[in-house]
Formats: structure tokens, C-alpha cells, sequence
């Protein structure tokens, strides 16, 4: 965290069978329907990136407790 700043946004979705995952929307990833879990993390966001869920965001929070996370639900997440 030294080299920027402890404040990050970050996106929520749920997947088709109810798992908390780091998405801004669906279709900007080329889902045309609502991913299961698995399928979700197991493509590289971009062809390039980790796919993050809620508890590896936790993980970082933990392992960084400098860092702040503003989150930004989306659809009917209640």
C-alpha cells in the first residue's frame, strides 16, 4: 500500500447460484446470462486477471488493514 492509495472501489454481483463475486456488470465480461460461481472464477477477467470474489477481498482487507473498501452493489442486491 505504500506506493498508492488505501482506498479502493469495488463492484459486487451475484452469481447464478448466490455467490458474492468483484464484477462491474456481466455483459462488459461477455456473459450474455448471469454466470454460475465456478464459471465465473475459472476465466481470467480480460483473458488476464484473477477473478475476485467477496472473501478474497476480506483475505486482502486482512492482510492489508491500511486499506479501505468502498463497495458499489449492483442489481437487487439487498
Amino acid at each position: 500500500m505504500n506506493n498508492g492509495t488505501g482506498i479502493i472501489e469495488v463492484d459486487f454481483l451475484i452469481t447464478s447460484d448466490n455467490r458474492l463475486v468483484c464484477c462491474h456488470r456481466w455483459n462488459h465480461l461477455g456473459w450474455d446470462d448471469v454466470p454460475t460461481y465456478d464459471e465465473f472464477m475459472s476465466q481470467p477477467v480480460f483473458d488476464r486477471y484473477t477473478p475476485l470474489d467477496g472473501e478474497s477481498i476480506i483475505q486482502c482487507m486482512i492482510e492489508n488493514p491500511e486499506l479501505y473498501v468502498v463497495i458499489d452493489t449492483k442489481d437487487d442486491n439487498v
